[in-house]
């Protein structure tokens, strides 16, 4: 879970809600899997089953949330990126307009 820890997308000072909330059902459902590993030793064919499919559903849910996790930091980095690039082509086209304006005056 240590890849989980940073809980920032794009703007390191800032934390994102949605990876937060995420870290924390992924914990929950790392938590229900530990728990049930731990209730196997002595178990009989029957509770074997009964963890085997519902640590395999969770596990299903744990994979689920982690491409979500993913995604959310890939949407947040990309929309960082944009604004970026956005800014610097807004700077570019003002020095463009200034030099522009500058040269018509000489």
């Amino acid at each position: 879970m240590d890849e989980f820890q940073i809980l920032t997308g794009g703007n390191p000072t800032q934390t994102n809600p949605k990876l937060t909330a995420l870290n924390v059902e992924l914990l929950q459902v790392e938590a229900e899997i530990e728990k049930l590993l731990d209730t196997l030793s002595g178990a009989d064919a029957t509770l074997l089953a009964y963890a085997n499919s519902k640590i395999e559903t969770l596990d299903e849910k744990r994979q689920s949330l982690e491409h979500i996790f993913y995604y959310v930091i890939f949407e947040s980095d990309a929309r960082v990126y944009i604004t970026d690039v956005l800014r610097s082509c807004s700077k570019t086209q003002h020095h463009i307009v200034n030099d522009t304006k500058n040269n018509e005056q000489h």
